[in-house]
C-alpha cells in the first residue's frame, strides 16, 4: 500500500506540474489575446466611421430659430426664472447651502490664487520643497474653480426640479446642468495654467 500511495503522489505531482506549465501557456495566451484587443480597439478608435445619432438638418429647421431665439431671450422667460430661484432660495436647504459655498469660495478666491503661487516659490529650495506643496496645489486649483460651476450646478438642479417651474425654467435648469460640467473643466484648465500656477511652476510647463 506504501509502495502504491508512492506511485500515485508521483503521478499526481506529475498532474500538477502539468496543470501549472498549461496554466502559464494559458496566461501567456491571454496576455497576448489583451495585447490584440487593445490594439483593435485602438484601431477602431482611429478609424471606425462617425455614426450619426439624430435626424439630419434641414433647411426646415432654420426656420424655427428665430422664434426659438425669441423665447430664449424673451424677458418674461427670465423673470420665471428669477422668480423660481428667489422662491427656492429660502425654502431648498441644499440651494442655501450652495449658495453659502459658492459666498465662501468666492471670498476666498483671491487668497487661494495668491497661496496657490506661493506654493511655487518654495519650490527648488532643499529647506523648503516638499511634495505636500504640490499636494496643496492642487487642491487650491480644483477648488479656485469650483464656485461658478457650483452655482451652474445648484441653479439649475433648483430650476429643473421646482414646483414652481415652468417649461422654459426647467429647460435652462437642465442646460445648466449639462454644461456645468464642461464649464468647470474649462474654469480648472484657467487657474491650471495662471503664471506661477501649477502648471508653470510644479509641471514645469513652457510658457
Amino acid at each position: 500500500l506504501l509502495k502504491r500511495r508512492h506511485q500515485l503522489t508521483g503521478k499526481l505531482l506529475a498532474l500538477e506540474e502539468n496543470v501549472l506549465r498549461e496554466l502559464g501557456l494559458a496566461e501567456v495566451d491571454q496576455r497576448h489575446l489583451l495585447e490584440i484587443i487593445r490594439d483593435y480597439d485602438d484601431f477602431l478608435a482611429e478609424h471606425l466611421l462617425w455614426v450619426r445619432t439624430t435626424n439630419q438638418t434641414r433647411l426646415g429647421d432654420f426656420g424655427a430659430l428665430p422664434g426659438d431665439l425669441a423665447r430664449f431671450i424673451s424677458p418674461s422667460g427670465w423673470l420665471e426664472v428669477t422668480r423660481v430661484l428667489l422662491y427656492q432660495a429660502p425654502r431648498s436647504p441644499v440651494f442655501a447651502l450652495v449658495i453659502l459655498v459658492f459666498g465662501i469660495l468666492m471670498w476666498k478666491r483671491k487668497w487661494m490664487i495668491a497661496a496657490l503661487q506661493a506654493t511655487g516659490e518654495k519650490l527648488g529650495k532643499p529647506t523648503t520643497d516638499s511634495f505636500l506643496l504640490t499636494a496643496r496645489a492642487v487642491v487650491l486649483t480644483l477648488l479656485a474653480g469650483v464656485p461658478w460651476p457650483l452655482l451652474a450646478t445648484g441653479a439649475g438642479w433648483q430650476l429643473h426640479n421646482s414646483l414652481q417651474g415652468t417649461g422654459f425654467t426647467s429647460t435652462i435648469g437642465l442646460a445648466l446642468i449639462t454644461v456645468s460640467a464642461q464649464f468647470y473643466f474649462l474654469q480648472f484648465s484657467r487657474v491650471l495654467c495662471l503664471p506661477g500656477g501649477l502648471a508653470a511652476r510644479h509641471f514645469r510647463w513652457p510658457d
